[in-house]
């Protein structure tokens, strides 16, 4: 099991980028990058997602970005635990994006680790997102 982030001074360091996957309870999975500035408990930033493309098949396959998202939440620092919100336009469709986990000590693979479960609106089914589990790294930076 995942031990809670060690705490300096002033709590585990989450400002920066994270990097990491989602994967969706249909089947679908991403990348994802998100860069995370925080101001006390309340945290904001951007929210990457990269889709795989096929390319013409001599090559293999590939990540194209997809999206990216403004995104606001809160940090608990006392259980480390955090909560996200952002929200994703594919075509025509605005989906509702809910993110809550905790960040955890990742050593030696990473400096910590988000790890956690989302959630979309419901307008999410119509472009196949139902909800999952995302985990992320913060690398040393």
């Amino acid at each position: 099991m995942a031990q809670a982030a060690k705490k300096g001074s002033s709590g585990p360091e989450i400002q920066g980028q994270w990097e990491g996957a989602l994967l969706d309870v249909g089947g679908q999975s991403a990348r994802v990058v998100l860069e995370l500035d925080r101001h006390d408990r309340r945290l904001t930033g951007d929210f990457s997602v990269y889709i795989e493309s096929q390319r013409d098949g001599c090559c293999g396959g590939g990540w194209r970005l997809a999206q990216v998202a403004p995104v606001t939440g809160s940090f608990n620092e006392a259980s480390g635990r955090i909560q996200l919100k952002y929200g994703l336009k594919l075509g025509r469709t605005a989906v509702d994006v809910s993110f809550g986990g905790r960040v955890v000590d990742a050593d030696p693979h990473a400096v910590l680790a988000l790890v956690g479960t989302y959630d979309v609106s419901d307008q999410g089914e119509q472009i196949g997102l139902e909800g999952g589990a995302c985990l992320l790294w913060r690398y040393q930076q």
